[in-house]
């Protein structure tokens, strides 16, 4: 008698043990779809979109080695389609350049203002840095998933441009 009330108290502490940090009782249904990504707002049919898709905050935005899928697409009349099939339920982040040069990093001043276009899922405002992963992830649980990204450009320098120009014109 005594071990079973001893079975029952581990038993009790067993079932009220936290889960580990992340694993959520929230399951996601079993499947896979298609992500499309619209790519607009691009300055020219230079280049190439290299794209990363991320499924965690490990690497974002900028490590595309553990990003779980990453793809090249050349830009047509300034404009970009990018799909992506089979790909399992999930969250995810898309970090996104505009390769301009095909060189296959994003090219900055010295400064480490980017030359080159960038963007991200969800589309934020960009300021100092890039955003944080949870600031951009979605979730993929539909069969078809259609996101649009328009792409950024470094403004600060152009905004500078264009207020010496008007000042000149005067």
């Amino acid at each position: 008698m005594q071990n079973f009330f001893y079975i029952i108290l581990i038993f009790s502490f067993v079932s009220c043990a936290p889960l580990p940090h992340g694993e959520e009782s929230q399951q996601l249904p079993e499947g896979s779809g298609q992500l499309i990504l619209d790519i607009s707002g691009l300055r020219n049919s230079d280049g190439e979109i290299f794209l990363s898709l991320y499924s965690g905050k490990n690497g974002f935005p900028n490590d595309p080695d553990v990003a779980v899928v990453n793809r090249h697409q050349d830009i047509v009349d300034q404009k970009c389609l990018i799909e992506i099939d089979n790909l399992p339920y999930g969250e995810y982040a898309v970090s996104l350049l505009h390769d301009e040069n095909r060189d296959g990093k994003m090219d900055s001043s010295m400064l480490g203002i980017p030359k080159e276009g960038f963007g991200f899922s969800g589309n934020p405002k960009t300021k100092m840095g890039p955003p944080d992963y949870d600031d951009v992830r979605f979730l993929l649980l539909v069969p078809e998933k259609r996101l649009e990204i328009v792409v950024q450009y470094e403004t600060v320098g152009r905004e500078r441009q264009r207020i010496m120009q008007e000042r000149k014109a005067r």
